[in-house]
């Protein structure tokens, strides 16, 4: 087993990524919030998208996000490519189907294991994974208690807001309890 101790949260995530660069699997022990974090504002570009399915700019910006993984060019080109932007419409529709049939911890998990060779080949794949499906299961609980689809995303707007590290229900999960390097600040060890 191997440790680094670092002193904050800003090194142990530079420690990581150099160890990621070297090929070095490692996770760090942060005290972030899941609703700080750049997945959860791509999953709520990606629920609004879905909620107004005919809202063109609303698709787009959901299939810039890391999570659906568009490029500039790909979706400069559905302006003139009715084909392609017919069938990312068509997705949508039925992502969306999917959340009001079957919640959005379906929808999430279907949406992550379709992108999931994509987003495992990046730098921090695993992590980004991980912090999806934990919104998911946490959109998931809060659908039990809000109404309908635009409850859902303004439940978690309101969760992105008050995002507090302090709240130990809005910690990340370790992205993997494999082998790893484990990154750790003083005050946590």
């Amino acid at each position: 087993d191997i440790a680094v101790l670092v002193r904050n949260h800003k090194d142990a995530a530079r420690v990581q990524q150099a160890l990621a660069r070297a090929g070095v699997p490692a996770v760090a022990a942060g005290k972030q919030s899941l609703f700080a974090t750049d997945e959860a504002a791509e999953l709520r570009a990606l629920l609004l998208a879905l909620h107004q399915p005919a809202d063109s700019g609303r698709l787009r910006a959901a299939l810039a996000t890391v999570l659906l993984g568009l490029d500039a060019a790909a979706i400069a080109a559905l302006e003139t490519e009715g084909d392609a932007q017919r069938r990312h419409q068509g997705q949508c529709l039925a992502w969306r189907e999917r959340w009001q049939h079957d919640g959005p911890l379906a929808l999430v998990t279907e949406v992550c294991a379709q992108q999931a060779e994509r987003l495992l080949g990046l730098l921090d794949g695993e992590r980004r994974l991980t912090n999806y499906l934990q919104l998911g299961e946490l959109l998931q609980e809060a659908a039990t208690r809000t109404l309908g689809l635009h409850g859902q995303i303004d439940w978690l707007a309101a969760q992105m807001a008050g995002a507090d590290e302090g709240d130990e229900a809005q910690l990340l999960r370790l992205e993997s309890d494999a082998h790893r390097v484990q990154i750790v600040t003083l005050h946590k060890s």
